[in-house]
């Protein structure tokens, strides 16, 4: 029966990345996450789908992580959350402002 040759290509000791990981014995590289700037007009946005959420029954922090902590984490999350109840949002042409109870927040319109 006639053998087959493994291409060049497909051998694992001659592959370059190999190599490269034999010399410098670091399989992987660290990259340190650098955290957005909290801009007043990033932490307006913020606010506003804080509001938003607030509005739609995301009442508590967990609630509020659960539900914006896909685009957010939770140093901006708090950011929006302490612009909000300092300052009037405009939406849906009404002035809002986050209030707080306790752990639950609330929005008041005026």
């Amino acid at each position: 029966m006639p053998t087959l040759e493994i291409p060049e290509f497909l051998r694992r000791q001659a592959h370059p990345i190999n190599e490269f990981l034999e010399q410098n014995k670091k399989p992987y590289i660290t990259v340190a996450m650098s955290n957005r700037p909290l801009t007043n007009l990033y932490k307006e946005r913020i606010a506003i789908e804080v509001n938003i959420a607030v509005m739609s029954g995301s009442n508590t922090f967990g609630k509020l992580r659960n539900k914006l902590s896909i685009r957010f984490s939770d140093r901006e999350i708090k950011a929006g959350i302490n612009f909000a109840r300092r300052q009037w949002l405009p939406i849906s042409m009404k002035q809002m402002k986050l209030k707080n109870k306790y752990k639950t927040y609330y929005v008041e319109t005026a």
